[in-house]
């Protein structure tokens, strides 16, 4: 028995597109071929293949080694050690409940927290 499909948010579905094409370019880039890549990121080309294609069919864990493997910047950043600070910055902001938005009064400064 095979797994349920699940219908994708429109932006869900645009984001895996986007990063599978950055993942394709970065690939091409650096003249792989996707068997190269699959190796680099210890899975199959078969995953490399569907990751370039937008599926949603590949695992989160798969889709973020593939693209730090293609050497696509993961949140803005190329920096692994800048990307540690946002995980942790945003683990503690989950943990804590994450963050009060207070709307901005009578035209006051809409970055307000």
């Amino acid at each position: 028995m095979g797994r349920e499909k699940v219908a994708l948010h429109p932006q869900a579905r645009d984001g895996l597109v986007a990063l599978g094409a950055q993942v394709r370019i970065a690939r091409q880039g650096r003249s792989l071929t996707i068997e190269d890549l699959a190796n680099r990121a210890a899975v199959s080309a078969r995953t490399v293949s569907q990751i370039e294609k937008g599926s949603a069919a590949v695992s989160a864990g798969n889709l973020f080694n593939v693209a730090v493997a293609a050497g696509v910047d993961l949140f803005g950043t190329a920096d692994p050690t800048h990307l540690s600070l946002i995980a942790a910055r945003l683990r503690t902001l989950a943990s804590a409940g994450g963050v009060r938005v207070v709307p901005a009064r009578d035209g006051g400064d809409q970055d307000e927290f």
